[in-house]
């Protein structure tokens, strides 16, 4: 059997990191192997073209008779293999071949090609990556622009400022109709209550008006006051008898009733001027009150015009709201993209490159002699035993036969 060699080379890899934005999955996810990405590398860096590439180069070192014709690159498959170190990002390469020269030729160039490979990877998706992200970023600007146009010609067409209802006219102005409605009822309601309460007052003849309200009763009261208290100063000086025939006595007698019917007219005039006022009040009020409910009725189809309006500029808005969002979110992967170019490129080491195997791999030709020497042995032992069983088994039968025939015994 010839004699077959290999050849080893250590290189650790580190994937691309993720784009900003995409899950990332951490280097390792236990010890009990490596991750998804690690093992992409790997199988990348035995595929096919890689592997045609080491083929050319080998054609142009000199090895093509190695691996003949077109079966370069089933013989290369063949002859590397590739063992994950657990737990890390190390990947054990190997190459096994009659041709101990080639071995480690092949491994180093897979190594180089596989490099040169992974830049060029990197370098194209990273440009279409950002392509993208740009292209995205201005589909988005486009967008919002075009957005905002439609929004700000349906609210300059509509009277619209905001999606809020009462930062616009029309729901404001309803709004404010309603407040007012609410105050015009409280008024209402109490001029009603003024005049009900007045006409009990008068009708239990409580309904006097205080003098302080009305100057002219005011000034009547003050005179009534004075006029008796000069009265009285009299009678306190002089006698009835002279009073009956003083005329200042006289005429403050003559005085004060005057006085008192004065106040009283004056008092019920004022009674019926307030009555008189509350059922003006009363009537304003309920004037007012429907005046501002045709208002409102009025106002009604406008509001429910509107407010379906506002539906369709919110939802224009909130479409806005979240095309910006997109929009900031895409901007700033752009921006991570860019930053963390250098970051993101992956690497690869080589730990231990390939070298010259100084013997043989396989076969173990003493491990495989003494195998042969032992068993050699063995079937020697054995046919010798058989050998002895069946000599004494071929004497005793013939001892046998010679008693037998000495004793007359037929056979």
């Amino acid at each position: 059997r010839p004699a077959e060699y290999r050849a080893g080379a250590r290189v650790e890899i580190v994937p691309a990191e993720k784009l900003p934005g995409e899950p990332t999955a951490p280097v390792v996810l236990s010890d009990r192997g490596p991750d998804g990405a690690f093992l992409t590398e790997v199988q990348l860096l035995t595929s096919r073209a890689s592997l045609d590439e080491v083929a050319v180069q080998m054609r142009r070192a000199g090895f093509a008779a190695a691996v003949p014709g077109p079966a370069e690159i089933m013989a290369l498959e063949k002859m590397i293999s590739t063992e994950p170190v657990t737990g890390t990002q190390v990947v054990q390469l190997w190459a096994a071949g009659e041709t101990p020269e080639l071995l480690p030729f092949v491994l180093n160039q897979l190594i180089a090609v596989y490099q040169t490979k992974l830049g060029e990877r990197f370098a194209d998706s990273s440009t279409s990556a950002l392509e993208q992200t740009r292209d995205e970023t201005e589909k988005y600007k486009t967008a919002i622009l075009k957005l905002r146009g439609e929004l700000e010609g349906f609210g300059n067409k509509y009277g619209m400022v905001s999606k809020e209802r009462d930062e616009n006219e029309a729901t404001a102005r309803a709004k404010g109709l309603n407040t007012a409605i609410n105050a015009a009822e409280e008024k209402a309601v109490a001029a009603q209550s003024k005049l009900g309460s007045l006409r009990a007052a008068i009708a239990a003849g409580k309904g006097a008006t205080r003098a302080k309200d009305n100057p002219t009763l005011a000034s009547m009261e003050q005179r009534l006051s004075q006029a008796r208290e000069d009265l009285k100063q009299l009678e306190r000086r002089y006698t009835p008898a002279y009073l009956a025939r003083e005329r200042e006595a006289i005429a403050l007698k003559t005085k004060i009733p005057e006085l008192e019917q004065q106040i009283r007219r004056e008092r019920e005039a004022s009674q019926q001027a307030n009555l008189a006022d509350a059922e003006q009040e009363v009537a304003q009020t309920q004037e007012a009150l429907a005046s501002l409910r045709r208002q409102v009725s009025g106002e009604k189809n406008t509001v429910q015009s509107f407010s379906a309006r506002l539906a369709e500029y919110s939802a224009l808005q909130t479409q806005l709201e979240r095309l910006e969002k997109l929009h900031d979110a895409a901007a700033e992967r752009l921006v991570k993209i860019e930053a963390r170019e250098g970051v993101r490129k992956p690497k690869i080491q080589v730990i231990q490159a390939a070298s010259v195997p100084g013997q043989h791999w396989q076969p173990n030709y003493h491990r495989d002699a003494a195998i042969v020497v032992a068993g050699a042995l063995v079937l020697g032992w054995l046919a010798a035993w058989l050998a002895t069983s069946v000599l004494a088994a071929v004497i005793a039968a013939s001892t046998l036969a010679l008693k037998a025939r000495r004793a007359g015994i037929p056979i």
